[in-house]
């Protein structure tokens, strides 16, 4: 058995061909690699930190779970963000209906996110909270992520016509938001 220092250098698709032949050190490595930006995905989705890491949790034991049977290693980002955006839905379901349940319709944890950190990212922050969760997620992938149209109309499982359509709402709604003014110049 190798340690995870060893594996650092491999591929996604080693390490996922590692970890179906029953190495739990690839899997950590795989997870470490990927854990801070799943969990900015799922901040930037949910804009609660705690929301955050219950659906960054989830979608690591979806991915275990579904690992035995992923084909596509040279995807394999964007088979877990996929995941990640699949958890959020259920989180923003779940919240939905707890909501519903107590009458309360409220965005958790504005304030607590907003202090101690700088003022452009909550202003990033609050912009993209304004957003469809369509758009914002179609938003995130592109600036956050680097994901190119194409590669998230795929991963999102819609066409690239639609795909174009909420990122260019989106930023319409980010540009009104900024007053029609890039922030901070």
């Amino acid at each position: 058995m190798v340690g995870t220092s060893g594996w650092a250098g491999l591929s996604d698709k080693r390490l996922v061909e590692k970890i179906k032949q029953g190495e739990r050190d690839a899997w950590e490595v795989l997870a470490r690699r990927y854990y801070d930006e799943i969990f900015r995905y799922c901040w930037y989705r949910t804009g609660n930190e705690t929301a955050a890491a219950d659906c960054t949790q989830d979608t690591f034991l979806h991915v275990i779970q579904g690992l035995a049977g992923y084909v596509d290693a040279d995807k394999f980002l964007a088979w877990v963000l996929r995941i990640a955006s699949n958890a959020c839905v259920d989180y923003f379901r779940k919240e939905k209906e707890v909501c519903a349940e107590e009458g309360v319709w409220t965005v958790q944890g504005t304030e607590d996110r907003a202090l101690g950190r700088a003022e452009d990212a909550c202003y990033v922050e609050k912009a993209l909270l304004a957003l469809t969760d369509a758009q914002r997620e179609v938003v995130i992938l592109k600036y956050y992520h680097g994901f190119k149209i194409r590669e998230i109309a795929q991963l999102l499982g819609i066409s690239l016509p639609a795909a174009k359509a909420r990122l260019k709402h989106g930023m319409d709604r980010l540009k009104a938001a900024a007053g029609g003014e890039t922030y901070g110049t």
